[in-house]
């Protein structure tokens, strides 16, 4: 929540080779990270429910990620998307996606953003500082 002074931030590594990165698989593996982190906290507290908003500025990866349909094996990023789509059923966590425009600290006034997009340009920021 955003009114929340407790955060968790981590950092992981999207799973794939070199040629296979992309900044959109990069977002579907922060997805991943996500889901990864939620099955675990489940399987080792048995958690009986929970509601996360999942905010991310890629709709499409926002959309497949949340989906409620098992992903096409001929989809780029089947695997990811494979094991976000089970981790999430595994779960009995709510998934709420909400897009936010991605680049908006690129305005004149990023003061005037809503606080969706100030976290949204804090991960960027924070993911940029990790792999420099």
């Amino acid at each position: 929540h955003l009114d929340d002074p407790r955060e968790i931030t981590f950092v992981h590594m999207t799973p794939g080779y070199p040629h296979d990165m992309s900044p959109y698989r990069a977002e579907v593996g922060g997805i991943l990270g996500i889901a990864s982190f939620l099955h675990r906290l489940h399987e080792g507290h048995q958690l009986p429910t929970g509601q996360i908003t999942i905010v991310c500025d890629c709709k499409g990866a926002l959309e497949q990620a949340t989906s409620s349909h098992f992903p096409n094996p001929r989809s780029p990023h089947f695997d990811l998307f494979a094991d976000i789509y089970c981790m999430r059923k595994s779960t009995n966590v709510t998934w709420t996606p909400r897009w936010v425009k991605g680049h908006q600290d690129d305005l004149r006034h990023p003061g005037d953003l809503d606080g969706w997009a100030r976290l949204n340009i804090a991960m960027d920021q924070l993911a940029k500082e990790h792999w420099q």
